[in-house]
């Protein structure tokens, strides 16, 4: 009789139909799974994959900033600065909604 073993293998046993069937009961038995664990993996903090960690670096304008609307929509606004001219805003948003 062939029955598998614990490392994969196929067993077989020439014995008696009984001492057969005793092996391949023991054989079925369930292992408990052992899990191996690779040491070469790194445990990274979710905190340290968000780009906008350092709020203070980022550039602000040296004066003031006023609102300008993008859409047609109340609230689809962003904010430029107050030395800009009307002409330079006006360039800023074309090149904005130009944009997919």
């Amino acid at each position: 009789m062939k029955y598998p073993s614990t490392d994969g293998t196929i067993c077989t046993v020439r014995a008696d139909q009984k001492m057969a069937r005793e092996c391949y009961v023991v054989g079925l038995r369930v292992q408990p799974l052992v899990h191996k664990r690779e040491g070469k993996g790194k445990d990274v903090a979710l905190a340290d994959l968000d780009p906008r960690v350092d709020i203070e670096e980022r550039m602000e304008p040296q004066e003031g900033t006023r609102p300008f609307s993008l859409g047609k929509w109340e609230g689809q606004n962003t904010s430029v600065a107050t030395g800009l001219t009307t002409e330079q805003v006006n360039t800023v948003g074309f090149f904005i909604e130009k944009e997919p």
